[in-house]
């Protein structure tokens, strides 16, 4: 070996072949690794080894159902919506005995997963599942705003709100079924177009701040108003609902953290800065998240965001207060930059008394945007 040694370190050819070759073989050792790591494998690196591949999710069974004299929560090894069930054509029964057929799985959320199903007696009318994937224990409070979201929904009846038709539980995860949607969301309309029309922007925000309203009305508070909780069934100038009232608080009931163990109740970008202070909310915290989605209707682009997900600039802004929109949109006239502005304010009792009273005496102004 000695010999071997002195021989390479003799040779300036031989010796740079040799580094070459080191330094491919650990760039591929280490490139192995990485793609076991990825790929879900136990790994060690001395003496060198690689575990076999997990499973896919969509082999793994189905979580067996508690037995007797236990709780309703899945089993604990079962963790995440990739790896639980159900799989296309499982059926879910409500507790009104109606059965729902799953068809495809649509997105998953921070603590619920959405599914594309439909009736087991009439597989032409789609309806969508909102599970709650997390197994939570009983009386978790991420289940009791999931319970909240049924209750809530329940009571309201609105053109533009979404329909609740049932709920039930699946292996223990409750689930809730509601209206089904064919022309997608608020959110994915704005990521796929470079404006909005005016006319589209009065019929959007007309049908929503109606909803907002209404369900003020009957003592709820949505708390989470976003362009992906508004739901087109056509397009803008078709039927719009709102959708989503899984922390919606019932004014009266006993109020939940806006700050929980999964995550911040409300998406960022559209929350209040009385929210993010933990402060109580009331309706107003509403009507500046619809102060929020007119301006990105308007604008484009919603008047806070942060690159790279720095959430502390984010947040300094929203406590900072808005930004006049006409820095982003010139064509807007005072009086509407004005009427967003009051829709905006840190404080709440300077806010319109309503979502509609945003819009009142600026339709004309929104009409002629360009």
């Amino acid at each position: 070996m000695g010999e071997l040694i002195k021989a390479i370190t003799s040779s300036a050819p031989l010796l740079a072949v040799t580094v070459v070759i080191v330094i491919v073989a650990t760039v591929t050792l280490l490139a192995v690794f990485v793609v076991a790591f990825a790929q879900g494998r136990s790994i060690a690196f001395w003496p060198p080894s690689i575990g076999e591949r997990p499973k896919p999710a969509s082999v793994l069974t189905e979580v067996p159902s508690p037995q007797a004299g236990t709780t309703s929560k899945p089993a604990a090894s079962v963790r995440g919506a990739e790896s639980w069930p159900p799989v296309a054509g499982s059926v879910f029964t409500t507790s009104s005995g109606a059965q729902y057929v799953m068809e495809d799985r649509l997105s998953v959320g921070g603590v619920s997963v959405i599914y594309r199903a439909a009736a087991l007696n009439n597989r032409e009318q789609p309806v969508v599942i909102k599970a709650l994937w997390i197994g939570p224990e009983p009386d978790a409070e991420i289940l009791r705003a999931f319970s909240n979201e049924a209750r809530a929904t329940a009571r309201l009846k609105h053109p533009n709100i979404a329909a609740p038709y049932d709920s039930g539980t699946y292996a223990g995860y409750p689930f809730l079924v509601m209206e089904f949607f064919t022309g997608g969301s608020l959110h994915a309309w704005l990521s796929t177009h470079d404006q909005m029309r005016g006319q589209d922007i009065i019929s959007v925000a007309r049908q929503v701040f109606s909803a907002v309203d209404y369900a003020h009305q009957q003592g709820v508070i949505h708390r989470d108003l976003k362009p992906g909780n508004i739901l087109f069934e056509s397009d803008p100038q078709g039927r719009v609902a709102l959708a989503d009232f899984g922390i919606a608080r019932i004014v009266g009931a006993a109020q939940i953290p806006i700050t929980g163990a999964v995550s911040m109740a409300g998406t960022l970008t559209y929350i209040s800065p009385e929210a993010l202070r933990s402060q109580p909310v009331s309706f107003a915290t509403d009507i500046y998240s619809c102060g929020v989605i007119l301006y990105e209707m308007i604008a484009g682009t919603p008047p806070f965001s942060a690159a790279g997900g720095d959430f502390g600039s984010i947040i300094g802004q929203i406590l900072s207060g808005a930004p006049d929109i006409r820095k982003r949109k010139s064509s807007v006239s005072h009086e509407l930059a004005e009427r967003i502005g009051l829709a905006l304010h840190s404080d709440p009792q300077q806010r319109p008394v309503s979502a509609t009273a945003i819009l009142a005496g600026i339709e004309r102004d929104l009409l002629v945007l360009h």
